[in-house]
């Protein structure tokens, strides 16, 4: 940023060149360095992204009467020009407040799916632009594909996305109060009940967490991850193994010196009768393994065989790992 542009000035810059689509791997570093500089940074180019947007979506003849003549591509507008939008949008009243919910309604989705898996249920998804969707145990999702954007709901459950690449369309995942963007890269997102998990095999993304997705903002390239908790705070990003995190979609579930009780919240999204432990003390055992996901129900049946535990049926047919008592 030169001496005199202000922050707002490189805010519309920068949104400029975002959407020309040939931002260069050196300018996107360059580009996150700036918006993670200041919190003022972060705050003007969110506000600029969503002036433009705003104008975007006004019909051609109000852009005409903004810019005169004709309009052989709709413009970007810059900071002042959208901020000029918007006040003329104010100004029009009711009748333009009109025309352009009309304009909107009259855009809905190109595209509109939903989906859910079973417990033990993988399923791949193709869509029509070229992206790809596994989804994996108990999940729960949807898509709308617009002229502009490509969004993903993801109300529980795990996917892997390989996103098609576009930069005119950016690929949006909502899971809660954790929201992922990119234009084209292969990532996966995990919605639990008390956190959402982000891992990254190939390219880029952007996580953005809390209300209005301008609390933090992580941008993960590959084998880095992060997670978003209930209250929508996020840390800086880590290395993942990504060769655990994806086992699932090869049919497989990987633990390294994991604990037992994390070993069956992991198993209990697979199990169709939930699967407990004894007490705290048997949870603290700890399991290296790999295990094939078309047998859950084996996976518990073989537990006794690396762990010193026994398995207790209850009456209503769940299962409880004890510790086993004839071990030394």
């Amino acid at each position: 940023m030169s001496g005199a542009e202000t922050v707002a000035d490189a805010a519309s810059r920068w949104s400029t060149r975002v959407h020309s689509g040939t931002m260069s791997a050196a300018e996107q570093a360059e580009l996150l360095a700036w918006r993670r500089a200041h919190p003022d940074h972060e705050k003007e180019f969110l506000a600029q992204e969503a002036l433009n947007r705003a104008a975007a979506s006004m019909p051609d003849a109000l852009v005409r009467r903004l810019y005169g003549g004709d309009l052989p591509e709709r413009p970007r507008l810059g900071r002042r020009r959208a901020l000029r939008a918007g006040v003329w949008l104010f100004a029009i009243g009711a009748s333009g407040a009109a025309a352009v919910a009309a304009t909107r309604r009259e855009k809905p989705a190109d595209y509109a799916a939903q989906w859910s898996t079973r417990k033990g249920e993988r399923r791949s998804v193709p869509l029509p632009e070229g992206t790809v969707l596994e989804l994996n145990t108990d999940t729960q999702a949807s898509v709308a594909l617009y002229p502009d954007r490509r969004v993903v709901t993801l109300n529980r459950g795990e996917m892997l996305f390989d996103v098609s690449a576009d930069a005119a369309r950016p690929f949006i995942v909502e899971a809660g109060l954790a929201r992922v963007q990119v234009t084209g890269t292969r990532f996966n997102v995990r919605r639990g009940d008390d956190d959402v998990s982000v891992a990254v095999q190939a390219g880029a993304v952007e996580v953005r967490s809390g209300p209005w997705w301008s609390r933090r903002l992580n941008v993960l390239t590959a084998g880095l991850g992060t997670s978003v908790d209930a209250d929508g705070r996020q840390p800086e990003p880590r290395a993942v193994n990504l060769s655990a995190e994806l086992a699932w979609v090869q049919g497989r579930v990987v633990f390294r010196n994991a604990p037992l009780a994390a070993v069956v919240r992991e198993l209990n999204r697979y199990l169709a009768a939930p699967l407990a432990l004894a007490n705290e003390q048997v949870g603290s055992l700890r399991l290296s393994a790999s295990f094939r996901l078309d047998d859950p129900a084996g996976i518990v049946e073989g537990l006794p065989a690396v762990l010193p535990v026994t398995i207790r049926r209850l009456p209503d047919g769940r299962a409880v790992l004890d510790a086993r008592t004839d071990r030394p």
